[in-house]
């Protein structure tokens, strides 16, 4: 016969082994630090916590004395299921709040049963209602059932959420995350017919998951919503040119001597007409350069890769083609050459 307990202590360790190269990949493969990413590092470590106080209990089971020790290492195996229900709630809709916006209460009366669940664990372990020791070994008292049924109520509960929210969900997303909420129950009915208990085992399985078709993508998805929002705060909202924020970063990151030509303009009339046909007219003429929206009425524009006489000549060319637009504008620019400024002209 297969000693059940050494194949539990066994795929333990594998399923911790496993969770460390999953928690590696989250923390060093996409830096992330939005809602999600924090709830299934919370997730993971549960499990990781659970997997070895779980795995140490069947090592001691029966061979020690200090009962305490052992209802003590027990208790954390239970409040650590407790607290991954917690965080993977926490984790789903959080995925979801990326999509839409989801009420602050929703994730109350799954907070409420597991803080009532962490709550008895920690009487149930010393009363004998939750767990007791018979011969030195762990037995699972009357309270167990009903913390495992509380536990389903919120799984219950979080299937409810994914109704009402699955059309902002992909599909995929929404059979990864009811599918983990299904996998750890399953346990129940193997520790019912085979006595063996592979919570912590399948809940590795179910984070690998997770983590391969939902958590990456969330993370993609965040990132480019950041660089989006990043791109727009650089970006001038009627001209679509650089604003002050980014002539200031420009600035500041420029290396010594690759700005051959810095060109200063000055519009006679601020108006949003006046102000994109100047720009349209900056970008037609000079392909190339960086163009930046400082003020109401004033562009600064960066010019590479031109000789002296060459941006001379393209100035005086589109003080002409501005003049005949009907645009009012005046500039200076300056030419630099091997570090030092000169020659500022005036145009109009």
């Amino acid at each position: 016969m297969i000693n059940s307990e050494y194949m539990i202590i066994t795929t333990e360790v594998v399923s911790v082994i496993a969770m460390i190269v999953i928690l590696c990949g989250s923390v060093f493969g996409n830096y992330g630090k939005d809602k999600p990413t924090r709830y299934y590092r919370c997730c993971l470590v549960s499990t990781m916590i659970g997997a070895v106080f779980d795995a140490v209990s069947y090592v001691l089971d029966g061979k020690m004395t200090n009962t305490n020790l052992l209802i003590l290492i027990n208790m954390i195996t239970y409040i650590t299921w407790v607290l991954i229900v917690l965080f993977f709630a926490l984790y789903t809709i959080s995925v979801i709040e990326t999509r839409v916006a989801v009420p602050a209460w929703t994730v109350m009366p799954v907070a409420v049963i597991t803080g009532l669940g962490v709550l008895a664990c920690l009487i149930g372990s010393f009363n004998g209602k939750l767990l007791y020791l018979e011969g030195g070994y762990f037995v699972e008292g009357p309270w167990g059932n009903r913390l495992s049924f509380a536990l389903s109520v919120c799984m219950i509960y979080m299937y409810w959420v994914l109704f009402v929210y699955r059309k902002a969900l992909e599909r995929s997303t929404i059979i990864v995350i009811a599918a983990f909420l299904f996998f750890p129950f399953l346990d129940s009915l193997i520790s019912m017919y085979l006595e063996i208990d592979y919570t912590y085992p399948i809940l590795a399985v179910a984070f690998l998951v997770v983590y391969v078709i939902v958590q990456e993508k969330t993370v993609a998805e965040d990132s480019i919503k950041k660089k989006i929002f990043e791109e727009a705060s650089y970006t001038d909202p009627l001209t679509r040119s650089g604003n002050l924020r980014a002539y200031d970063e420009k600035i500041k990151s420029d290396v010594r001597g690759s700005v051959k030509g810095v060109v200063h303009f000055k519009l006679t009339s601020a108006s949003d007409e006046n102000v994109v046909r100047f720009a349209e007219a900056v970008k037609a003429s000079f392909e190339g350069a960086d163009v930046f929206r400082i003020s109401d009425d004033e562009f600064e524009m960066f010019i590479y890769k031109k000789g002296k006489a060459a941006l001379e000549k393209k100035m005086s060319s589109f003080g002409d083609t501005i003049r005949e637009d009907g645009i009012g504008a005046t500039f200076d620019y300056v030419y630099d050459e091997e570090g030092g400024l000169s020659d500022m002209t005036a145009g109009a």
